[in-house]
């Protein structure tokens, strides 16, 4: 029996994600992930068993990472000057952890699964919580605050793993920069 290391694991796990996130579940073969992964399938096969498996330990695995990049770079406590300096990190910093996670958020967003709608919910709710301790106007909707600022910056951020530029001729920054502006005048 052939022994499979951990970095063995991994770099499959890695290619997985990256197919995944490309085709979805459906259309990721086993093939196509052992050919990117640069092991033969049944390498694949007796550590995984099955596609279903593999994509659950992926997701597993990367879910876990990007939660931690979340609380460490976005749920962070820090505390802010002003309301204003608060928002701009939360945004330029979701936006950052998103993009460093990007194909597992997508496949979390795109691909039916009911723990990842659980998870997503829970995520959406920290965002509104920590919105609340930090931005203090009882006219907000916390919740919909967080879904919205989530929504901009996965929008920004699909078009760059796309490749694609919606900022109607402006820059990214200067894209985020009016989005800072437009959510510092809402919460004011």
């Amino acid at each position: 029996m052939i022994f499979m290391t951990n970095k063995t694991e991994q770099k499959i796990m890695d290619a997985a994600l990256e197919i995944f996130a490309k085709n979805g579940f459906k259309s990721s073969t086993t093939k196509a992930i052992a050919e990117k992964s640069g092991f033969t399938e049944m390498t694949l096969f007796r550590k995984f068993s099955t596609k279903k498996n593999l994509y659950e330990m992926v997701l597993n695995q990367n879910v876990k990472l990007m939660l931690e990049d979340f609380n460490k770079n976005v749920f962070n406590g820090k505390k802010y000057e002003n309301v204003k300096d608060f928002i701009a990190n939360f945004i330029i910093q979701t936006q950052q952890v998103m993009m460093n996670n990007f194909e597992v958020f997508y496949i979390s967003l795109n691909e039916e699964n009911k723990s990842m709608e659980k998870l997503m919910a829970e995520q959406t709710n920290a965002a509104g919580n920590y919105l609340k301790q930090h931005i203090k106007n009882p006219e907000i909707d916390y919740d919909t605050l967080g879904i919205s600022i989530i929504s901009f910056v996965y929008i920004v951020n699909l078009e760059n793993y796309h490749n694609r530029k919606a900022s109607f001729g402006k820059s990214a920054e200067s894209v985020v920069e009016n989005f800072i502006e437009m959510i510092y005048c809402m919460v004011k």
